[in-house]
């Protein structure tokens, strides 16, 4: 390394350098004025005066940056700033950037002025989920559809929740805006006149082909199950894989049991949740009527036998319809700090007798509970042995896992220990699993 206390050392090198490149004619500079300006001065042999030939710099494919970018796809200033590094990054970057658009009581004005301007149109294409979260605002003050159309053709997932819309009409006119549309998420969404459908004024407002998975939670299900179960008059049925929806009360069963029918044949993941018992109405079991011969698949009657033996009432013959299950999720099955349980305890062993998919391998019972005791408790009635040989017969060959998702504060080693002693086939049969949520 050259440094100013060493001139001697200047000298050497300089001559060598020199001598390196007879080409040259630049005479030496005599020693006693050399400095280190005139030091790099000197002729560089990676100048564009010499003759010597150069690799270009090594480039890094396009699919691995696109790939490392996309480690950051959480990381927004990071990807603000990979953005900024070239024009091969600037796509890339804002795939994750833009992929999802929030609005918000705070923000639904302004970030949609900011949109609509001419200038920023650049970021639509990117876009591929929009979510909605307290936006009264954004639909009364702004005209929902002609903003919505703008991303048309590349939305994909549509998420509303906690919020307040005029009429059921407006519902089904923004989802029907996208025909790209898979993913639709609703909760806690209400609108006026919830009880009534003009089903006139919703022809040729059908969802698309393309949307896989739908969740349906804390919304009003009656005015949603009845237009869906106009979608089987349609050529292209319903091709629901994942179904989420709850908490379902008495009296929507029927209408939610009849979009069952429809939707079931191609749901392989569904997810329930219910209701509390209400005051006036028979038990749920009464509403349904009798499915016609050859609707579904059929399956041994042992477990659909003794349920009607231990209930006294008949298999539901709407979950019959879901002949591709794989995934059956309970939330809420059990909940000891309510002070009323809901309909669950009655509709678990009921389900679990009418699947008639052979594909069933994970089943999933949510537990809310602080003590063991509490299972034990007069308004916690569960019948375990009939859980243990139900998921035992012949229709349940292939389930690898019965899974129960504890939330609260009890030892789950504890409460583990306690269910295998109530499910002992179940347990010798090494299925059983438990964690906390």
């Amino acid at each position: 390394m050259l440094t100013l206390a060493q001139p001697a050392q200047w000298k050497g090198n300089y001559r060598s350098i020199s001598r390196s490149f007879p080409q040259t004619t630049v005479a030496p500079l005599p020693l006693s004025s050399l400095s280190l300006s005139d030091f790099f001065a000197s002729p560089n042999p990676m100048s564009e005066s010499t003759s010597y030939s150069t690799k270009p710099a090594p480039v890094l494919p396009q699919e691995l940056a696109d790939h490392i970018i996309g480690y950051l796809r959480h990381d927004s200033t990071s990807l603000k700033h990979c953005s900024l590094v070239c024009r091969s990054w600037l796509a890339s970057s804002r795939t994750h950037q833009f992929r999802t658009l929030s609005f918000n009581a705070i923000n639904a004005v302004i970030l949609t002025s900011l949109i609509i301007q001419p200038s920023v149109p650049t970021i639509i294409p990117y876009v591929k989920r929009l979510e909605f979260q307290e936006a009264h605002l954004f639909f009364m003050k702004i005209s929902p559809m002609s903003f919505l159309h703008r991303f048309s053709g590349t939305l994909t997932q549509i998420h509303i929740s906690n919020t307040f819309l005029d009429s059921f009409e407006s519902l089904i006119n923004i989802i029907c805006t996208f025909p790209l549309l898979q993913s639709i998420f609703l909760e806690h969404v209400a609108w006026n006149g919830s009880c009534s459908t003009n089903q006139a004024r919703l022809v040729n407002r059908w969802l698309s082909n393309s949307v896989t998975q739908l969740r349906l939670k804390h919304t009003p299900l009656s005015q949603i199950t009845v237009w869906l179960q106009l979608h089987s008059t349609l050529p292209t049925p319903l091709r629901l894989t994942d179904l989420d929806i709850g908490p379902i009360e008495e009296h929507e069963v029927p209408l939610v049991g009849r979009f069952f029918l429809v939707a079931g044949p191609s749901v392989e993941n569904i997810s329930l949740s219910f209701g509390l018992s209400e005051t006036g109405y028979m038990h749920i079991c009464a509403y349904e009527p009798s499915l016609p011969k050859g609707k579904v698949g059929t399956k041994s009657a042992n477990a659909s036998e003794f349920y009607s033996a231990t209930y006294g009432v008949p298999a539901c013959s709407y979950m019959a319809a879901f002949t591709a299950l794989n995934t059956l999720r309970i939330d809420g099955f059990l909940d000891s700090s309510a002070t009323e349980q809901t309909t669950a305890l009655f509709w678990t062993p009921r389900i679990l007798a009418s699947a008639k998919s052979p594909n069933v391998s994970r089943i999933v019972l949510q537990v809310k509970t602080d003590s063991t005791g509490d299972l034990d408790r007069p308004s916690v009635c569960v019948k375990w042995g009939f859980i243990d040989q139900v998921l035992m017969t012949e229709g349940y060959a292939h389930l690898q896992s019965l899974e129960f998702e504890i939330v609260g504060r009890v030892d789950l080693d504890s409460m583990g220990s306690l269910i295998m002693r109530r499910l002992p086939m179940l347990a010798r049969r090494g299925v059983l699993r438990f964690y906390k949520s």
